[in-house]
């Protein structure tokens, strides 16, 4: 919708001036259409000593309304940042959590319906610009396969409905999970079945969806990730086994009997069946191309209960 176009052009207009005031090392910055404008943001820097991509991310968190921002990621200015695959590159190279994962807290858009308190949460930083020696233990290895060979144990796991390897289309080691938060679901347990998988240790990151949400829909899935993380509270580093770790993001919606969660959920917006039949119905008569289906049959999957606010 339009604001997808004013985000753009906001990224373009303030650049230079935050570029001159504040952050001289700034090359460039996006704010991705799926983070509709504040939850994701993207920059690039010229680098040239420890601690630099830090001191960007709270100076930019202190620029005008990028305080509402709530993750930043942060990487070298050879980078092109308006380009995914790019990113997922940079990822792969230089990701690594105790380096990577910065958190603050600070004020967010009162849209914001995930944060535990109204218009006040948690934000990350993820650093993926190149690692000076001051700044890591080590050189980091990246050693992850490619195949389905934990796929027979993650169909063990009653509470896991679906699953998308993204090492097998993009060389991504992200694991994406469909869970299926019934009465009875602790995050914890199936955090714990998770982390006993061998195999395990060939994905950075693990990142829990609700039951129903289109797995291999990654533009969806950035928007239900932006939308449902309050960063201190649904990311967190498990050590697992040979001395590795991995990220594990819960994306799912939060209630007050899994999540402890007391503020109101939103549903998901999507048409009511009788409108969506009566639209296909006068479509050829509308004048406007090709038949489309409705872009709500995606999400009727997620809808839980009739009104604007989320049954528990």
């Amino acid at each position: 919708m339009e604001d997808a176009y004013i985000g753009l052009a906001t990224e373009r207009i303030f650049l230079t001036p935050i570029r001159m005031s504040m952050v001289p090392e700034l090359k460039d910055m996006t704010l991705p259409v799926a983070g509709v404008a504040h939850n994701f943001t993207v920059v690039k820097i010229d680098k040239s000593y420890p601690g630099q991509a830090i001191k960007v991310m709270h100076s930019l968190w202190g620029a005008g309304q990028m305080m509402f921002n709530k993750v930043l990621i942060v990487t070298d200015s050879g980078v092109n940042i308006h380009e995914p695959a790019e990113i997922v590159k940079v990822f792969v190279k230089n990701f690594e959590p105790g380096y990577s994962l910065h958190f603050s807290k600070g004020p967010l858009d009162v849209l914001d319906h995930s944060s535990q308190k109204f218009a006040y949460g948690s934000k990350l930083g993820i650093d993926l610009t190149s690692p000076l020696t001051e700044e890591t233990s080590g050189e980091k290895e990246i050693e992850f396969q490619n195949g389905e060979f934990i796929a027979d144990k993650l169909k063990s796991i009653q509470e896991i409905t679906e699953f998308n390897d993204l090492r097998n289309k993009l060389s991504l080691p992200v694991l994406l999970l469909n869970v299926k938060k019934d009465f009875g679901f602790v995050k914890q347990k199936l955090a714990e079945q998770l982390l006993n998988i061998e195999g395990l240790p060939n994905f950075q990151t693990v990142v829990f969806f609700n039951e129903g949400a289109d797995l291999n829909n990654l533009f969806t899935l950035l928007w239900l990730l932006g939308g449902n993380l309050e960063p201190d509270r649904d990311v967190s580093v498990a050590e697992l086994k040979n001395e590795k770790t991995v990220v594990i993001v819960d994306a799912t919606f939060k209630t007050s009997e899994h999540d402890n969660f007391k503020r109101d959920w939103p549903n998901v917006v999507t048409m009511d069946d009788q409108t969506i039949s009566a639209i296909d119905k006068k479509w050829d008569k509308l004048g406007i191309g090709e038949f489309i289906k409705s872009p709500s049959l995606k999400f009727k999957n997620l809808v839980n209960g009739e009104g604007a606010i989320r049954e528990s």
